[in-house]
């Protein structure tokens, strides 16, 4: 006996619902990005959700709404739930999917950074595999959204190109990262920032630092660096920040290449630093400081040597096993020149001690004399556990056996300091845990 619908509950009208509810499956062709590269994404079948109501649009825009402010939801619930939106609107007319919901899918539509990164890692060894990251990372769901944004009539923001941009920094797509760079230059009110081009300089690094197929080594070395070499000179030519990470990644990308000179010149002209004459300014900055004073521009600051630039010249001397300037470069760094405040009195007996160095000519602090508040100090930096570890390793494969103790007893030091900075900032909270 049939009973009246009158007589259900609300959970009996929701399962009659979905029973007789449509579940057409539709295609949805995803255009192709990457004609210049060969490679296209295959094309989705999506199934449109159950919807309730007489207003499955509002249905529709609700269910994705929940989705996206459900923390932790799954991308691919995300990804089908915004497709049979889109399927509705292309079936049955309407306003395009607002732009700000357009973003968040933008954001929540792939894994996250760090899946994506164990992902490739995984995968990339695999023959051919760096050709197919498009589908192999979700990508093109990306690159589909940016064109949902244009075909909607909003142009996309620089911060959504970026994120782009960051997704595939994680997967080492060098070629989406290429396309995405000349959509970028071909959408009109758009230009590419700093945070831009450190994205495209970070997935070159990844794909030249990474072991992968040796039949696939060569091309797509090839291809990371003319990429990396087309973003440092429009980085010259428009006059962008150089900001520390950008610089890391320029010289990670010339170690590559062996290129010491050039490494070399990058240090003395961002950041005053010139290995063969470490207590002076080098001429390529003392440049920069004269004609910024004499145009009345701010006067430019030397960038710090950070730890990653400091293990990637180690590296770079290492490789090309020239163990002198290695040793030079460390010891210069992690033991800088003696400025004049911190030296004797020339009427002190230390300048008589044989025993000590002599400083005949002290550092030079205020290159610009009618600008003592100008001061130039020697560069410093500080090693980690991979400075060391690349230090001991060529060091070892040179045959300095003594040189590797030496450096190994000046390890254990650095891990001693380090314990006890470590100690002292947890003290507090083991207190606390005493209590």
């Amino acid at each position: 006996m049939r009973h009246s619908l009158t007589c259900q509950s609300s959970k009996a009208i929701r399962n009659i619902a979905k029973v007789l509810a449509t579940r057409s499956k539709l295609k949805v062709a995803i255009p192709n990005y990457y004609e210049d590269h060969g490679t296209q994404p295959q094309n989705l079948l999506v199934s449109l959700p159950r919807v309730l109501g007489p207003n499955y649009r509002l249905t529709a825009e609700n269910a994705l709404e929940d989705l996206l402010n459900t923390q932790g939801e799954t991308y691919n619930r995300i990804w089908e739930s915004y497709l049979a939106l889109r399927q509705y609107i292309q079936k049955h007319g309407g306003p395009p999917v607002p732009y700000p919901t357009m973003q968040r899918v933008l954001q929540r539509c792939t894994p996250n950074w760090a899946s994506t990164r164990k992902l490739v890692v995984r995968v990339l060894p695999q023959p051919g595999m760096w050709k197919r990251l498009d589908t192999a990372v979700h990508s093109h769901r990306l690159r589909t959204v940016l064109s949902h944004m244009r075909e909607s009539g909003q142009t996309p923001t620089i911060s959504d190109y970026n994120y782009v941009l960051q997704y595939m920094a994680a997967a080492g797509h060098v070629r989406g990262a290429s396309a995405l760079l000349k959509e970028i230059d071909a959408t009109e009110g758009v230009k590419p920032s700093a945070k831009t081009m450190k994205h495209v300089l970070q997935a070159c690094v990844f794909l030249l630092e990474i072991e992968f197929s040796p039949q696939d080594r060569n091309l797509a070395t090839a291809e990371a660096t003319n990429l990396a070499y087309e973003v440092i000179r429009r980085v010259t030519d428009q006059n962008i920040d150089l900001s520390r990470q950008i610089v890391e990644l320029v010289l990670r990308i010339v170690k590559e290449d062996g290129r010491v000179e050039q490494c070399e010149r990058i240090l003395r002209a961002v950041c005053a630093f010139d290995i063969n004459k470490p207590d002076r300014m080098p001429e390529e900055f003392a440049k920069r400081l004269k004609e910024a004073d004499e145009s009345n521009e701010p006067l430019p600051k030397p960038l710090p040597i950070s730890t990653s630039m400091f293990t990637t010249m180690m590296v770079l001397y290492g490789r090309c096993g020239d163990i002198s300037k290695m040793i030079t470069l460390f010891e210069v760094l992690t033991n800088p020149y003696p400025l004049p405040s911190n030296l004797p009195s020339p009427s002190s007996d230390w300048w008589d001690n044989e025993e000590e160095y002599d400083v005949p000519n002290p550092v030079v602090q205020t290159p610009l004399k009618h600008r003592p508040e100008y001061i130039w100090e020697p560069p410093k930096a500080s090693p980690n556990s991979a400075t060391f570890a690349f230090l001991l390793r060529y060091l070892s494969w040179a045959g300095q056996r003594v040189l590797c103790e030496h450096y190994m007893l000046i390890a254990e030091e650095y891990d001693k300091a380090e314990t006890l900075v470590i100690n002292k900032y947890l003290q507090p909270f083991r207190m606390q845990i005493e209590k």
